[in-house]
């Protein structure tokens, strides 16, 4: 069952630093026929020396399922650590059959130099998959 999912897009060339799309899906609402999805940007470290020193404003871009959420964040990050850079929510609605696909796509400016490495911005898309909802027939 598709509660949940996610998606990492690799930011530094030594694999260390990356971003994750998260989502994770609410209680279907049967009668309007669509799913709460709550969604959420985080930057990890999964290296305890691999960090990024940044204090400086940045700017997102996160699309789910058709609807933008922009707006600017800071991507200092410790080694080792997770930090969240942006999280919204929508309902989604399905199809007649009850079944959705939804897609979702972010952009993150970085514009700095990671070991040596000029790191500007990271886009990447993906689709996630939810349960479907029951349909009742109509006689």
């Amino acid at each position: 069952m598709a509660k949940s999912g996610y998606k990492d897009f690799t930011v530094t060339n030594d694999g260390y630093i990356k971003l994750r799309y998260s989502w994770s899906a609410g209680t279907p609402n049967t009668a309007n026929n669509f799913t709460p999805v709550n969604w959420t940007l985080q930057l990890i470290s999964t290296n305890s020396k691999a960090n990024i020193s940044s204090s400086a404003s940045k700017s997102y871009s996160v699309t789910t399922d058709g609807t933008p959420s922009s707006g600017t964040n800071t991507v200092g990050l410790n080694g080792g650590a997770t930090r969240t850079l942006a999280s919204g929510s929508k309902n989604i609605y399905h199809g007649s059959d009850g079944k959705k696909t939804f897609s979702f796509s972010i952009s993150q400016a970085f514009n700095i130099t990671y070991s040596g490495v000029s790191v500007g911005t990271i886009t990447g898309s993906g689709t996630g998959t939810l349960d479907d909802i029951p349909r009742g027939s109509i006689l």
